[in-house]
């Protein structure tokens, strides 16, 4: 009888394993396995239901397990003798990676629909879910408030987005080695008022610049050409690449007004009769 020579092979912890067994002989020889753990099976005998010998002899195992690592033994016999070779079985595992950016910022129009992508790769193979503004867990397949989905291919779709889906979605990605995140902002043009100043006969009005990568609020002169009645609003943008959110709105007339940022660049606000809006 012949064998092929001792291998070895590494697989991906989860991934299917099915290991080749071919003999030559007369009589035909019988084919059995001895697993790592010294246990014997064959095409004829009990399998598990992750381990299993088909009748050409191949050793299939449907999801790999740490325990699965170590020495298999192919054995063919006949009635003129036997010959064995072996396979060294490598399991390794990786933790999750998300494949996209780690943080995401999208600024959206109220109405139009919205795919968050998350997908990741890892050994065992990861799973998604997703945590949403208000602290609820959705994962693939899960339909929420008739709005969100979250489709098989952790994708978050929201059909029509509000005012009220705005805030972080956080989509994570675990395994039995690790975990992955990945935080995705949302935030709507012109309708976050977060807010309000009157200033009256104030010259120099202290201003507040929202700095969105940093979340926190800036403080800085706003001087005004003339001293007048002005109500000053903050929005909340979160802006691709603009890092403030600055608007004015005068009681009676439009007069200009600069703003020093903390990071001392400045910016020039003019014709602001209507809220308008700077990004510094």
């Amino acid at each position: 009888m012949q064998l092929a020579s001792y291998r070895e092979a590494t697989i991906h912890q989860g991934g299917e394993v099915h290991l080749e067994c071919q003999a030559d002989g007369v009589p035909a020889p019988l084919l059995s396995w001895v697993l790592p753990d010294r246990s014997v099976t064959t095409s004829t005998g009990p399998s598990t239901s992750r381990i299993s010998v088909d009748t050409n002899g191949t050793l299939h195992i449907s999801v790999t397990l740490p325990s699965d690592r170590g020495v298999y033994r192919c054995v063919a016999s006949n009635s003129a003798g036997a010959a064995s070779t072996s396979v060294r079985v490598h399991v390794s595992s990786l933790p999750p990676v998300i494949q996209q950016p780690r943080e995401e910022h999208l600024l959206l129009s109220p109405g139009r629909p919205v795919y968050a992508h998350c997908s990741a790769r890892g050994a065992p193979p990861p799973t998604l879910r997703w945590r949403i503004p208000d602290g609820t867990l959705v994962r693939p397949s899960q339909f929420l408030h008739g709005n969100l989905f979250v489709l098989t291919n952790g994708t978050l779709h929201i059909r029509k987005v509000g005012p009220k889906d705005s805030g972080s979605y956080e989509c994570t990605a675990s395994n039995a080695v690790g975990t992955d995140k990945r935080i995705v902002n949302l935030a709507f043009m012109g309708t976050a008022i977060l807010a309000l100043r009157d200033f009256t006969n104030a010259p120099q009005p202290t201003c507040m610049l929202y700095n969105w990568m940093r979340q926190q609020y800036t403080h800085t002169q706003c001087h005004v050409i003339e001293a007048q009645r002005l109500h000053f609003f903050v929005l909340v943008y979160n802006l691709f690449e603009c890092l403030y959110s600055v608007s004015l709105m005068p009681k009676e007339t439009a007069n200009p007004c600069v703003g020093d940022t903390d990071n001392s660049q400045k910016g020039h606000i003019a014709d602001i009769q209507f809220m308008s809006h700077l990004c510094i």
